[in-house]
């Protein structure tokens, strides 16, 4: 498997940045989402941080070496049993952060699903924002059936988020064609925090 970006969720973390969305699963009918308090890019370049908090995957929105990138990889992992996958997202509206939406939907799915069912995956960008909210509001689209408005009103449940217009446009594209496909449900996935 190609790894390319990404964290989501620390469970228990006490000292998240309001911004960070989180995922813990699995998410299904009777799964929840679990939304970090406070997350900075520093945490994502934490291993044993991470280790410590029963992080078993992270999924990086901003791979990269730039100033508003997060530069960590497979290689900053190693040796951890953290997997790995980082997307080079820019937090510009231009950026088609769509084109990722089922590769980073596939990520969560598999990381959730890991250890039957006991995986933990920390979805993160450098803020915490925008990239990453943007992802697991995609997440909550494709694999729970949620439509946009209340996949974006799940995640502010329980934290500031701020996709940017070209991002939310993109997930209103989303919307339209999983509605057109029938592929909407309007559910709300329970939001709980440590």
């Amino acid at each position: 498997m190609k790894s390319s970006g990404g964290k989501s969720q620390v469970p228990g973390e006490q000292e998240q940045h309001p911004r960070a969305p989180t995922a813990r699963g699995p998410l299904g009918q009777s799964g929840a989402v679990k939304a970090c308090k406070r997350v900075r890019k520093f945490v994502a370049q934490n291993a044993m941080r991470l280790q410590k908090l029963g992080v078993t995957h992270v999924l990086n929105l901003a791979e990269g070496t730039s100033f508003m990138h997060v530069n960590t990889s497979v290689e900053f992992y190693t040796g951890t049993g953290i997997t790995y996958h980082g997307i080079k997202a820019n937090d510009t509206m231009q950026f088609n952060i769509s084109a990722f939406f089922e590769e980073g939907a596939d990520f969560i799915d598999k990381a959730l699903a890991h250890n039957n069912g006991k995986g933990k995956v920390y979805v993160h960008c450098r803020e915490g924002y925008s990239r990453s909210p943007t992802m697991v509001v995609a997440y909550l689209m494709l694999r729970h059936r949620m439509d946009a408005r209340l996949a974006v009103a799940t995640l502010r449940q329980k934290r500031e988020i701020g996709p940017n217009d070209g991002f939310l446009r993109q997930l209103c594209q989303l919307n339209e064609k999983l509605a057109k496909e029938g592929k909407l449900n309007g559910e709300v996935g329970k939001l709980k925090t440590k």
